[in-house]
């Protein structure tokens, strides 16, 4: 072999029989963990292109995303945790896009073998453009309700700006036939032919409906079909494509496909036992296939190929080895020839869910076998012209189909950058295009310097930086040019130092901040974001954040705050520092709003559900014992408390709160002063000082002696939310002040 990338067999314990599970890829800058690759290749040609696979993991152990990677192992894109399928470039509107089905369910006939969710369809930059969701009147297992109801077996593009996705219904029928009741209940796995920009049907077909016999099928009812919520699965629809004005259908358990006009009459079929319409050099030439797909169409001839999975049960059960098919068929005689029926001798597999077939622009074809974690790059000379194979999980990891495609792609999501130990890690997810990175280093706003260059090696790539720089930032680049991110995106990089002040998606005093979550005080505050929440990359659109009192809708249980480094609430305080000043007059209607808020409280009488949830939660302090050894006059009876009250003077319940927030802000201000593409080699970010954890202790303490306050009475409950209120303006104030003070003159 001229070349392999193995992986020690130690560490492929499944296939040895071991405990241990299939090995990750982990990086400094993301948390993203994708397969490691075991990749054999024998040295021929292989066809240009980036490999396209939703790895899924069928007991939870492993990773569940969408991925792109090359064919050497590295990675490209990882997009969100999920369960997807079909990740694929198609074209619209004659641009490059990526789609794929996002939901719930399973291609695996043993798990579920369907799904319900919707189509997401991204540009070059990631983003997406559209989202198929139709309104279908369906009936499911249980009469579940879901947001959306596209299968996950097809989402294919037209060259008419549709899209068509199938989706699983389920309906009565009689089951006599194949030994079933006469009132049983059956999937009716449709296809729908979809607007994308309006998701308005336009066609939509039901092979219940179309009059094939339910005893066509090959698939045994083993006990199904009597009842709603065990439906028999008899048609099985997993591929769909348009032809001219009709329509290319595959029913797996029918081992046929259907071509049908384009009022859903059916023109012909092709069987892999009988023929059908068509006349077979062999019998039993397919058997529960996928992925057919016809090309070089003419008016008397197409040739088709198939997935031919040849497995999953009777009479084969296993005993015969899963093929990549290519047929001729002949429309004037209807004969069927047989261009090549691929096979790795030296490698029998035996898919009997999933899988696809390829063919690539250099003549090479592109298999990936479902439910077995493999592809395979056959060149054009049949079973012995194996060129690549490409391992990527154990047995509990599958990919529904796999691709080997071109894609050029620049997110509008900003790179990733992280620096420890003077090394700085950069890289940029979804970018296909970088060459090489430029550093930049220096120890305040207004120094930064070149570094230097470095060409990109891998999905993540590092660089030495001087051991006392305080703040390094990155700048992407392909050949000599300079790699903008989205224009609506307020992260643009540039070649001199940035004077905008954006603080997110980096660390603040030993904590990670990411887009939608941030703490103050160890309080939840939750975050939106200025221009929408990108679900794929978890950042906001332009990564900035602002804070919003009661919470926004965005709810912060749904996003993950993961951390820089110690345990969560313990070690470093988290603070949103963003570039929203408020002018007076809205500065004085939101301290209005608190203090109006505040009297809601005073008066027992919570106005809104966020108040009455408070008000709750403060009640159940009071039965909760205190921690640790607070005070004593903070215990003191409720009589006495209201008269020492009295006697604390406003400027002396604000002096600890001075010390302690202008210290803290002092120390963000001098240690953080950057943008996002900046993260500080700063000791904060890694190893708290001794200032830093005594002002913990005293955040700590006062905490704790506010949980007392507010346990004792509302009318203390009362008092703790004005303390609060003047914590939040007076870091506001000294936000404000710190800016104006580091605002470049003439800006």
């Amino acid at each position: 072999m001229l070349y392999t990338r193995q992986i020690p067999d130690q560490i492929i314990a499944t296939f040895l029989g071991g405990k241990d599970t299939w090995p990750n890829q982990t990086f400094k800058t993301v948390r993203y963990q994708p397969p490691q690759l075991q990749i054999s290749k024998l040295g021929e040609a292989l066809a240009p292109g980036l490999l396209f696979f939703t790895a899924t993991s069928t007991d939870g152990s492993e990773e569940t995303a969408p991925l792109i990677m090359t064919d050497t192992g590295e990675l490209v894109w990882n997009g969100q945790q999920g369960k997807h399928g079909n990740l694929l470039v198609q074209t619209l509107d004659g641009n490059n896009v990526l789609s794929m089905w996002r939901g719930s369910g399973s291609a695996d006939t043993a798990i579920a073998g369907h799904g319900y969710g919707k189509v997401e369809i991204l540009d070059t930059t990631y983003t997406e453009i559209y989202t198929v969701c139709p309104e279908l009147d369906l009936v499911t297992p249980n009469n579940t309700k879901y947001d959306c109801y596209a299968d996950l077996h097809e989402s294919y593009i037209t060259e008419r700006g549709s899209i068509l996705v199938t989706a699983y219904n389920i309906t009565t029928a009689d089951l006599r036939s194949v030994g079933g009741p006469r009132n049983g209940w059956v999937y009716d796995p449709m296809f729908y032919e979809i607007d994308i920009k309006t998701n308005e049907t336009l066609f939509h077909w039901s092979p219940t409906a179309s009059g094939i016999p339910i005893n066509a099928t090959h698939q045994p009812l083993d006990g199904t079909g009597s009842s709603q919520s065990d439906p028999f699965d008899w048609f099985h629809t997993n591929s769909v494509q348009s032809i001219g004005t009709g329509y290319l259908v595959n029913s797996r358990h029918l081992w046929t496909t259907f071509l049908l006009n384009s009022t859903g009459g059916i023109k012909w079929n092709i069987s892999g036992d009988t023929g059908g319409s068509f006349t077979l050099p062999k019998q039993n030439i397919f058997s529960w296939q996928h992925h057919p797909r016809a090309q070089n169409i003419t008016s008397t001839s197409l040739e088709l190929h198939y997935f031919n999975n040849a497995n999953a049960g009777p009479p084969f059960n296993g005993t015969s080895p899963t093929t990549g098919l290519e047929l001729s068929l002949d429309l004037t005689n209807f004969t069927v020839t047989v261009i090549r029926n691929l096979s790795d001798p030296n490698d029998a597999l035996y898919a009997d869910t999933q899988g696809s077939f390829t063919p690539l622009s250099n003549g090479n074809v592109f298999m990936g076998y479902g439910q077995i974690p493999k592809f395979k790059e056959f060149g054009p000379d049949g079973d012995s012209d194996v060129r690549m194979t490409v391992t990527f999980g154990d047995t509990k990891t599958q990919s529904y189909r796999a691709y080997r495609e071109s894609w050029n792609a620049t997110p509008s999501a900003a790179p990733d950058v992280y620096a420890e130990n003077a090394t700085a890690y950069m890289s940029w997810n979804g970018a296909t295009d970088v060459t090489s990175w430029t550093v930049y280093t220096g120890t305040d706003g207004a120094d930064l310097a070149t570094a230097g260059s470095v060409d990109r090696s891998g999905f993540e790539t590092s660089f030495g930086i001087a051991a006392n720089a305080t703040r390094v930032k990155v700048a992407a680049y392909a050949g000599d040019v300079f790699l903008l991110t989205n224009p609506k995106s307020t992260f643009l990089l540039s070649t001199s130092p940035s004077t905008t002040n954006t603080y997110s998606n980096m660390c603040f005093g030993y904590y990670r901040v990411y887009a939608g979550c941030h703490h103050i005080f160890d309080q939840v505050i939750t975050c939106e974001c200025y221009d929408g929440y990108d679900e794929h990359t978890g950042l906001c659109n332009t990564g900035d954040l602002y804070e919003e009192d009661p919470p926004l809708e965005l709810d912060p249980a749904e996003i993950e705050c993961p951390l820089c480094g110690g345990d969560q609430g313990q070690d470093g305080l988290r603070m949103l520092l963003d570039d929203t000043e408020l002018s007076d007059d809205e500065e004085e209607n939101r301290e209005k709003g608190e203090d109006e808020e505040e009297g809601a409280y005073a008066s027992g009488e919570p106005n809104t559900v966020a108040q009455a949830q408070a008000f709750q939660q403060a009640q159940a302090l009071a039965h909760q014992p205190a921690q640790g050894e607070p005070d004593q006059d903070m215990l003191a009876p409720e009589e006495d408390y209201g008269e020492a009250e009295e006697e604390v003077e406003e400027e002396d319940d604000y002096t600890h709160i001075e010390n302690v927030v202008f210290a803290q802000a002092q120390a963000i201000q001098q240690a953080y002063n950057t943008n996002q593409f900046e993260v500080e080699v700063h000791q904060l970010a890694y190893e708290p000082t001794a200032e830093v954890e005594a002002i913990e202790q005293e955040i700590l303490a006062r905490q704790e002696r506010r949980r007392v306050f507010l346990a004792n009475s509302n009318y203390h409950m009362s008092r703790g939310r004005q303390i609060q209120n003047a914590e939040r303006r007076f870091v506001r104030q000294v936000v404000r002040d710190i800016r104006r003070q580091m605002r470049p003159r003439g800006r």
